[in-house]
């Protein structure tokens, strides 16, 4: 009989492949998902991405006595300043005020420190991505509050993102025609999920004139910043907008101009 060696069974070549094919196909995936992904999702992802904390070594080159005699001066200069500015404020609604009074007693409709105040705004953030604003203020003199409810439609996507902010305000006059406040309070944004932080804002009003104006909107939480200016136009208990909002996360951007309209007492 003869003898027959059987030799080794050695895997296809496609076999061998099996892995990276499999490995090829997972990436391949995950890139659709990721490209699947509107604007409006990313920027959400980006806020709630994990924050990475920074440690950072005390710098003691500035001599502890000249730190803090500036401090305490800063800490002077704040107070009186916010001192004076909510006494203008109220000055200026109290009913003893006559009109031969600086700083002059508000008239009802102004733009600033108003009783009541509601704007409307619409905002192109691009070609497929839009925004509606819609903003409250109720208040007297210095103390006020804020509510403002802002929400994105990306029309591709079909993603709806909502910011709301809802803000204690103090507000404070220099005079006439300028105010500046104090704004505390929360940020929540609504997607897929619902996150809320803390917020802070400064806004700068400037009117000098009955018919015109300027406003300035900072505000800042952990992982947004909002800036907004505007130019109104006036006319009694109305005004016309039209401005450019910034509205930021660490790696994500809905910036885009916008026209809107004021009403208030």
């Amino acid at each position: 009989m003869y003898n027959v060696k059987m030799r080794p069974r050695v895997p296809s070549a496609n076999y061998r492949r099996w892995p990276s094919l499999l490995a090829q196909f997972a990436l391949l995936l995950c890139s659709s998902a990721a490209l699947g992904q509107g604007k409006l999702g990313a920027f959400e992802a980006d806020v709630n991405a994990p924050t990475k904390r920074v440690h950072r070594e005390h710098d003691s080159s500035t001599p502890g006595c000249l730190s803090g005699a500036m401090g305490d001066a800063l800490v002077n200069v704040f107070e009186f300043t916010l001192l004076a500015g909510g006494v203008c404020s109220w000055e200026r609604v109290s009913p003893e005020a006559q009109p031969a009074d600086e700083p002059a007693p508000r008239i009802l409709g102004e733009p600033l420190i108003p009783f009541a105040r509601c704007d409307l705004g619409y905002q192109r953030v691009s070609s497929d991505i839009h925004a509606l604003d819609v903003r409250a203020e109720g208040g007297y003199g210095p103390l006020g509050v804020q509510f403002e409810l802002t929400r994105y439609r990306e029309h591709a996507a079909g993603d709806d993102l909502d910011l709301q902010r809802i803000l204690g305000v103090y507000r404070m006059s220099f005079g006439s025609y300028v105010e500046t406040d104090l704004g505390f309070g929360a940020l929540t944004v609504s997607g897929d999920q619902t996150t809320s932080s803390f917020l802070f804002s400064i806004p700068l009003l400037i009117h000098p004139s009955a018919h015109w104006g300027i406003e300035l909107r900072p505000a800042w939480s952990d992982r947004v910043s909002d800036y907004d200016v505007a130019a109104l136009l006036t006319w009694r208990y109305a005004s016309l907008k039209a401005g450019y909002r910034w509205v930021r996360s660490p790696h994500e951007s809905l910036d885009g101009p916008y026209v809107g309209l004021s009403l208030r007492l």
